[in-house]
C-alpha cells in the first residue's frame, strides 16, 4: 500500500499528460483491488460542481459534470 501511494505521489508530481497520469493511477489501484471500472472526480468550489476528467466503465458512459450533492 505504501509503495502504491509513493508511486501515485510521483505521478502527480510528473509533467506528463494528465490522461496518462490518471490511467497510470488506475493501473496502480488495479494492483491493489479489483478496479476494472474507475473514475476520478474533481470538485470545483467556485461553481459547486463535480467534474470527471477520468472515467472508465464497462457499461455506463462518462458522467457529465454536475452539481455537488446526492444524485
Amino acid at each position: 500500500m505504501q509503495s502504491a501511494l509513493y508511486r501515485i505521489v510521483e505521478l502527480a508530481r510528473s509533467p506528463e499528460d494528465l490522461q496518462k497520469v490518471y490511467a497510470s493511477i488506475h493501473g496502480i489501484v488495479g494492483e491493489l483491488i479489483y478496479a476494472k471500472n474507475l473514475y476520478i472526480a474533481l470538485y470545483d468550489s467556485a461553481t459547486d460542481m463535480i467534474h470527471f476528467p477520468y472515467y472508465v466503465d464497462e457499461k455506463d458512459p462518462p458522467s457529465p459534470p454536475r452539481k455537488f450533492g446526492r444524485v
